[in-house]
């Protein structure tokens, strides 16, 4: 079996695994946890995941990979978790040829399925990947979290299609820089020892100019508003930086 890490390609393996995406027909995502045939016999590991960036053309195709990592772990929220993206291979159909290249600008967001279910026993309903399709559509008003349509985990491409998967629903959206509010106030007042007018600049102002820029010029409502929910970057000398989250509890 031959073994394809996205992250470290030689020319055999960038050449495989640009067959296999061919070959499948241009999947949505790539499991690492499945084997993958490439005709007539030859198997296939991934070492990551691979998500399809919805924003592929036809002559370059670009699925970002998915760390691994403990520490690309970035939490759990009431039904979704997210993972860093580390990197994108872009294959040039036209040339035929694949490279890869790392980024840090993206993660992705995986519906926490035993939480969602939780949350959809008292409707006696099962969780089902539409619900993701009807998160994404509620946050498509909100432009800066860059959010694609969501992706089902596709367990069907590979040798053993008939392994029992969990349902999980995968959505690519923009890391937003800094850390929570309250952890960034903090660290703003230990370093810098601000004075009321400064708070005011620096974090106050701000915060309402970033609702009124995300949130409200879009019609809605955000229902709940925590420093948890707000990503931010603060600085004295220029303009912080303002993000807010958590949008499933927004309200047109």
């Amino acid at each position: 079996m031959l073994e394809i890490n996205p992250t470290n390609l030689s020319t055999e393996t960038a050449n495989k695994l640009r067959l296999l995406i061919a070959h499948n027909n241009n999947p949505a995502f790539l499991d690492r946890k499945l084997t993958h045939i490439l005709p007539p016999v030859m198997e296939l590991r991934l070492t990551h995941n691979l998500i399809i960036d919805r924003e592929s053309t036809e002559n370059v195709k670009r699925y970002f990979v998915i760390s691994n990592a403990p520490h690309d772990d970035l939490g759990i929220g009431a039904t979704n978790r997210a993972r860093r993206i580390i990197g994108a291979i872009e294959i040039d159909t036209t040339h035929a040829s694949l490279t890869y290249q790392p980024i840090s600008s993206k993660v992705v967001r995986i519906t926490n399925i035993k939480k969602a279910q939780k949350a959809h026993q008292a409707q006696q309903t099962k969780y089902k990947h539409k619900a993701a399709v009807q998160a994404f559509k509620k946050h498509q008003p909100f432009t800066h979290l860059a959010m694609q349509q969501p992706v089902k985990r596709a367990a069907h491409i590979g040798r053993n299609s008939a392994f029992f998967f969990k349902k999980k629903s995968y959505t690519v959206m923009n890391e937003l820089p800094g850390q929570n509010l309250g952890d960034e106030i903090a660290d703003f007042i230990t370093y810098i020892g601000p004075d009321t007018k400064t708070m005011l600049d620096v974090v106050l102002i701000p915060i309402l100019e970033a609702y009124k820029r995300q949130v409200a010029s879009t019609g809605k409502v955000h229902r709940d508003i925590k420093p948890g929910n707000i990503n931010a970057d603060l600085y004295k000398d220029t303009p912080s930086i303002i993000n807010f989250l958590d949008f499933d509890s927004s309200l047109a």
